[in-house]
């Protein structure tokens, strides 16, 4: 079971890599598709935020507790913002709240900022700004190493921007509207 997961999930962000970067030419090149894409996450701002952040926290969860990767103090880090995502997300969808992109939008700056620091320390980057000795890990020791650039922090910075992604969506459409 422990050998299948890695390269489920690897293969996953590969995957959710490949529909992003599809669906953001389609939003650049394509007049059309650009307000069918806008309207569409507008309207499901809730669900998409709620699916990203549940999928990377168990992603995240997964990798410590049952692979047993320990998280390092960058993961933690990175697990604080966007842990409550999970609940804010949900609680909007259920509720039919918008205004809580305000709250998450910030959280997740933050989290892609990190992840985006760690990728570059695990990509070769020379300086190091953070010791990292919370909890047994090592930022830049590679756990998982997929397709040449999927990394667990690039796991969590893809998930970041998706999210980021969501909630600039959502916020030039409400302010178009």
């Amino acid at each position: 079971m422990i050998s299948i997961i890695i390269p489920f999930l690897t293969f996953s962000v590969f995957a959710s890599n490949v529909l992003f970067l599809v669906g953001f030419a389609l939003f650049v090149f394509s007049e059309k598709s650009r307000g069918s894409i806008r309207r569409h996450f507008h309207k499901h701002t809730a669900e998409y935020t709620f699916f990203f952040a549940f999928l990377a926290a168990v992603g995240s969860l997964t990798l410590s507790n049952i692979i047993g990767f320990p998280p390092c103090e960058l993961c933690w880090f990175q697990r604080i913002v966007l842990y409550p995502q999970v609940i804010i997300a949900l609680v909007a969808w259920f509720r039919k709240e918008t205004q809580f992109i305000f709250y998450c939008l910030p959280m997740s700056v933050i989290g892609l900022l990190i992840s985006l620091y760690q990728s570059y320390i695990q990509w070769g980057g020379t300086h190091s700004l953070v010791g990292c000795t919370v909890a047994g890990g090592d930022c830049g020791k590679l756990y998982v190493d997929a397709y040449g650039y999927i990394t667990i922090p690039f796991m969590a910075l893809s998930v970041f921007i998706y999210m980021l992604a969501v909630s600039l969506l959502y916020i030039y459409e409400s302010r178009n509207n």
